[in-house]
C-alpha cells in the first residue's frame, strides 16, 4: 500500500496517508515509545444518512438505523467481539453520531491482532432476525435513558425548533417507535449501501512500524465491499427557523438551557479555518475568560462555564452556546445583544491574539495522547484533511476573518431558545 509521509514544520508531527487508489484511507500516526496503542474505524455513514439513491433508486431508513447497525456490529455466532479484544488486553468501544459511525480500541499490547479483529468485526456483520429483534429493547432502554437526561433533552428540543425537516433534527438513535420499525432486510440495505472501501478510514496512532501497519490492513480489507458511495438526499430545509422557544419541565434541581444559531449555506461542511475561526471567536465572546461570563459570574447569574460549540456537515450548520441559569431567557437576550455589539464595534486585537494563541497551544498538547489524537484525526477525516494542517490553518486566522465569520448568520431572526425547568 502506497503512502505519503506529511509533517508540520513547526510540530514537528508526522503522519503517513494512503490514498483510496491504494485500497483503504488510512492515517498513521507514529508516536515513538508511546506505551498505549490506538485503532479506530471510520464509516462516513450517520445517523442523518436515512434517505439514499442506490442505483437510481431511492432508499427511506429508519430514524436510528445507523446507530442500530453500530450495536449489531459488535455480535458474532460464537458471542460478542468485546469478549476478544479483552482477552487481547484491549479496551473496545463505538459511537454514532450525525455524519459518521466509528469503532475503536486502545491496548498497550497485542496491537496487530487487535486490528485484525476490529478489521474482522467490521467487514463481516451477523444480523439475524432473532438478534435484531433482541437488540430492540436494549437500545429502547438507551434512549429511554437518554430521554430522562436534561442535557440531551434540551439539545434536541432545539435542534427541533430550529430546523423544519432535516434529518438532524432527529435523535441519533431514533426513537422506540422507528427503531420496532427497524429489522434485518434495513440493516443489511444500509450496510452493504455505506460500509465501503469508498466510504471510510482506519486511523491509528501510537508506536508501531507503518509499513507493517499498512500491509496489513490491506490484506485484512482484501476484498472488502468495493461498490461505490450511495448518495444521501435530504429534505427541502427552509432557511428559516421552526419557532423562537421551547420549554419543557423535567425531574431536576437546576434549568438548563441551550441557545442555537441557524446558520446559512456558506458555513454547511466548513473547512478547518472556518471552523476553528468559530471557536475561537465563541471563546472570545463567551468563554470563561469573556468580559460576558466574568460580568455574569461575578453576579451569581452564571455559576459554571457556558458550552460552546459550532457543528456543521451536509445540507447544515449550527452554533450552539449551553448552560445552567434560573432566568435562560435573560441569557440569551444577552447572547443576542453581544453579536450585536462585536458586530458593530469589532474584536479587541489583544483579546484575539491571547485566545487565538490558547487555540494553538491546546491542539499542540492534545498532540501528547494517543486517545485525542485519533478522535481529532475521526474528526479531521471527514473534512478530508488531517493533523499536519490544523496548526497552519489556525495561524492562517486574523482578526478580520473572524469578525468576517460573526457577521454572517448571527442574528436574533435565527436564534432559538430551548428550555428545560425543574418540576413546579
Amino acid at each position: 500500500m502506497s503512502s505519503v509521509l506529511k509533517k508540520n514544520s513547526v510540530i514537528k508531527e508526522k503522519i503517513f496517508i494512503s490514498d483510496k487508489e491504494s485500497g483503504i484511507k488510512c492515517y498513521l500516526i507514529p508516536k515513538k515509545d508511546y506505551v498505549n496503542k490506538e485503532c479506530a474505524i471510520v464509516f462516513f455513514y450517520g445517523a442523518n444518512d436515512m434517505n439514499f439513491y442506490d442505483n437510481g433508486k431511492i432508499y427511506n431508513s429508519q430514524s436510528g438505523t445507523a446507530h442500530f447497525i453500530e450495536h449489531k456490529l459488535f455480535a458474532n455466532p460464537e458471542g460478542d467481539v468485546f469478549t476478544l479484544f479483552s482477552k487481547n488486553g484491549a479496551s473496545a468501544n463505538a459511537f454514532t453520531d450525525f455524519e459518521k459511525t466509528v469503532y475503536y480500541f486502545n491496548c498497550s499490547e497485542n496491537f496487530y491482532d487487535n486490528v485484525k479483529i476490529l478489521i474482522n468485526m467490521v467487514k463481516t456483520p451477523y444480523f439475524t432476525n432473532e438478534n435484531v429483534e433482541s437488540e430492540k429493547s436494549i437500545i429502547k432502554q438507551e434512549i429511554t435513558m437518554y430521554d430522562d437526561n436534561a442535557d440531551w433533552r434540551v439539545y434536541y428540543e432545539m435542534l427541533n425548533i430550529m430546523y423544519h425537516n432535516h434529518s438532524i433534527k432527529n435523535k441519533i438513535a431514533g426513537t422506540c417507535d422507528t427503531v420496532e420499525k427497524i429489522d434485518e432486510n434495513m440493516l443489511n440495505k444500509c450496510y452493504n449501501s455505506f460500509y465501503t472501501a469508498d466510504n471510510m478510514a482506519v486511523i491509528c496512532a501510537g508506536d508501531f512500524d507503518e509499513n507493517e501497519l499498512f500491509d496489513l490492513i490491506k490484506n485484512e480489507f482484501k476484498g472488502f465491499n468495493s461498490k461505490k458511495q450511495v448518495k444521501s438526499v435530504y429534505d427541502d430545509e427552509p432557511c428559516d427557523i421552526v419557532q423562537k422557544y421551547s420549554m419543557v419541565q423535567m425531574d431536576i434541581k437546576e434549568t438548563v438551557f441551550s441557545v442555537g444559531f441557524k446558520l446559512p449555506k456558506s458555513f454547511f461542511e466548513s473547512d478547518l479555518k472556518t471552523s476553528f475561526a468559530l471557536k475561537i471567536g465563541g471563546d472570545i465572546l463567551f468563554g470563561e475568560s469573556s468580559e460576558f461570563y466574568e460580568n455574569l459570574y461575578n453576579k451569581g447569574i452564571l455559576k459554571e462555564s457556558l458550552g460552546i460549540d459550532f457543528v456543521s456537515g451536509k445540507e447544515f450548520a449550527f452554533f450552539v452556546i449551553t448552560g445552567k441559569c434560573e432566568n435562560p431567557e435573560d441569557i440569551a437576550e444577552l447572547i443576542a445583544e453581544k453579536f450585536k455589539q462585536v458586530q458593530r464595534n469589532g474584536l479587541s486585537s489583544e483579546v484575539f491574539e491571547r485566545i487565538k494563541e490558547k487555540h494553538k497551544g491546546r491542539f499542540i498538547r492534545g498532540l501528547n495522547s494517543v486517545d485525542a489524537i485519533v478522535i481529532a484525526q475521526i474528526n479531521f477525516a471527514v473534512k478530508n484533511t488531517d493533523i499536519s494542517e490544523v496548526y497552519d490553518a489556525i495561524s492562517d486566522i486574523d482578526i478580520n476573518f473572524v469578525s468576517g465569520v460573526l457577521n454572517k448568520g448571527f442574528d436574533s431572526k435565527n436564534m432559538v431558545l430551548s428550555v428545560v425547568k425543574p418540576l413546579e
